[in-house]
């Protein structure tokens, strides 16, 4: 099914971005998305790209002002397109940020909108409508120009599992022991392997794993149980049954405390006032640490008389020979510092470590220039390839024509390759809805 996606585009005159290889209309939901730039843009030497897909619409956007969840990607400008494979349909708006200037400064401040809050999808740095409006970032020391364009994607384009019957269990079976697949290709790979080597795999790999968590438990509780805790065995059959059996970080509170940790709680203490934790982790180590304990003790009660004994017959003799020990040491080191104070003060090693010295600040200078001019060069050859591979034409039309072929030629083997297989990927395999 072909739907028009192009619904609305907040354009910059430096930059537009191209979905789809410039057609309005698409057949799935893996689309390409390229950008062009203004030779003004190519003259502020463009670095790095953001790609942040929002999936809600301009009216949405502009009423909450700013917006930092949703999935962002981070490129090479030279890299000049990437393919996104979109997970939900639905309206969705995309950003594109171009970050300029000095190689590294703009890598810094581009990896500086791909940092996280701990423990949290949402981003640090928000994408803020005034910004899209305005064509540029707020910080004027980014160096950053932004755009922004909406898009539709029919439910039409997207896969969904199966919800009932024989396709519904063979889709738990593909699928168990992994995430959601991405698209059909990747569950297509889950359902060769369901069918051929994983049930001479998994089924040896949970017996396996039921045995040594069910011995685990039996084997932890008896260890316990002399340390004072009373043992449950509420979870001795969980190992065949749950995918995260070896979760075991098994702390463990008293019952009026909310347990919390993770694991699995195969003991509370005697005393349920008690808010003591405990791990059956430490149990083994507990064990020989206070074998060694004791040993020590013991050793020290029936030798310790000797030792100091033997300690007070040598300790003349050893304050004679540490005296002896030192005289040598001390004048060893002081006709060593006279000779070298004077080979440093004479005429002839000062002369000798002048000429070092000027021979290096030209050799130093030289590499310098050179440097220079390798860098010159570099921006040149940098600037004619986006001239050649990403300038925007001077036509005011809605759509940009991107010629795949002059992409194609002006990278690598390797991007040749990876182009391919994402235009290939494209078109069979529709990725999985989530919703």
């Amino acid at each position: 099914m072909e739907k028009t996606i192009l619904k609305e585009e907040k354009s910059t005159t430096l930059f537009k971005i191209a979905l789809n290889g410039g057609n309005r209309v698409l057949s799935c939901a893996t689309i390409s998305v390229a950008w062009k730039l203004s030779q003004e843009l190519i003259g502020k030497k463009p670095q790095y790209v953001v790609l942040c897909d929002h999936p809600i619409g301009f009216s949405k956007f502009q009423k909450d002002e700013h917006y930092s969840l949703g999935k962002r990607y981070i490129l090479k400008v030279s890299d000049l397109q990437k393919f996104l494979q979109f997970r939900k349909p639905g309206v969705h708006h995309l950003v594109c940020i171009i970050f300029c200037g000095e190689e590294h400064k703009a890598a810094e401040k581009a990896w500086g909108y791909m940092r996280t809050e701990v423990s949290s999808d949402e981003y640090k740095k928000p994408i803020r409508w005034k910004e899209i409006e305005r064509g540029e970032l707020s910080e004027t020391e980014y160096n950053g120009y932004i755009t922004a364009i909406e898009l539709e994607l029919p439910r039409e384009l997207f896969s969904y599992p199966p919800e009932r019957g024989l396709g519904k269990i063979f889709w738990k079976w593909a699928n168990y022991g992994f995430k959601t697949p991405r698209d059909d290709c990747k569950f297509r790979g889950r359902a060769f392997f369901a069918v051929t080597a994983k049930p001479f795999l998994v089924l040896p790999y949970r017996i396996i794993i039921g045995v040594v968590s069910m011995a685990y438990v039996l084997i932890g509780g008896i260890l316990i149980f002399l340390f004072g805790f009373r043992p449950t065995f509420e979870h001795f059959f969980h190992g065949w049954l749950r995918r995260n059996e070896f979760d075991l970080d098994l702390y463990y509170f008293s019952e009026e405390i909310p347990y919390w940790g993770s694991g699995w709680q195969i003991c509370r203490r005697w005393d349920k006032d008690s808010r003591r934790k405990f791990s059956a982790w430490l149990v083994p180590i507990l064990i020989p640490v206070e074998i060694a304990v004791v040993s020590a003790i013991v050793f020290g009660a029936l030798y310790l008389h000797k030792i100091l004994s033997g300690i007070s017959v040598t300790a003349v003799g050893g304050t004679s020979s540490l005296f002896t020990i030192i005289m040598v040491v001390g004048i060893t080191f002081a006709i060593a510092t006279t000779i070298a104070v004077k080979i440093y003060t004479s005429d002839k090693y000062q002369t000798r470590r002048s000429l070092k010295r000027e021979k290096k600040l030209i050799k130093k200078s030289e590499l310098e220039i050179r440097e220079v001019e390798e860098k010159k060069a570099s921006e040149q050859a940098y600037g004619n390839f986006l001239k050649k591979a990403a300038l925007l034409s001077e036509s005011n039309s809605d759509t940009i024509p991107v010629d795949l072929e002059i992409i194609r030629d002006s990278v690598s083997n390797t991007e040749k390759l990876r182009i391919s297989f994402w235009a290939t990927k494209a078109k069979i395999c529709k990725p999985y809805a989530q919703e």
